[in-house]
């Protein structure tokens, strides 16, 4: 049986000013949004190797089809990764041409700790952060946060945003396996 890939992407904004400019009115948040949003890292962990992905767009997006295509049977497990991470780096990867071997977001292939726990979309009664589930489990937050992240890049901190993605990788990793069979 494949070990389950853990995973999180890491998206700064990407041409948001010529967005604006085409389309004034929209209220889509650079970052949070696959045609107004770059990756700029994907972290994983597999078996406990864990590693964070980081260049261009284009070789990042390729690097983990790789390891897609390479497990095409491993569970995704992740936090916010069907509303989120996956339909964003789909959309990203077919802009570059590269084909990702990604399960639909109702298969059974997915685990999606934030869907499980209800999600937004759900139930404000469970709905969280990843930092504030871990601060709940574990008594401690993280360090930095999502909306940190476009600052980094500026600031030229990609040491930073690998922490970050790692951090978050982390924390999934651990709660995955500390609450499956309980939560799940």
């Amino acid at each position: 049986m494949n070990s389950p890939i853990i995973f999180d992407i890491e998206t700064i904004p990407d041409r948001l000013g010529e967005y604006n400019q085409a389309f004034p009115k929209s209220k889509k948040k650079a970052g949070i949004h696959a045609i107004i949003s770059r990756v700029v890292a994907i972290g994983y962990n597999m078996g406990g190797y864990q590693k964070v992905i980081m260049g261009e767009e284009e070789a990042i997006l390729r690097e983990f089809a790789d390891l897609l295509n390479e497990h095409r049977m491993a569970t995704l497990v992740g936090f916010n990764v069907k509303n989120f991470d996956i339909p964003l780096i789909r959309l990203r990867a077919a802009k570059h041409g590269i084909k990702l071997y990604l399960p639909d977001r109702r298969s059974q292939r997915i685990c999606d700790l934030f869907d499980i726990l209800g999600g937004k979309w759900q139930t404000d009664v469970s709905a969280c952060s990843l930092s504030e589930l871990h601060w709940f489990l574990y008594g401690t937050g993280k360090q930095t946060n999502g909306c940190d992240i476009a600052e980094m890049w500026e600031d030229g901190d990609l040491e930073g945003i690998r922490s970050h993605c790692a951090e978050d990788c982390q924390i999934t990793f651990n709660i995955y396996n500390d609450f499956k069979g309980v939560l799940w």
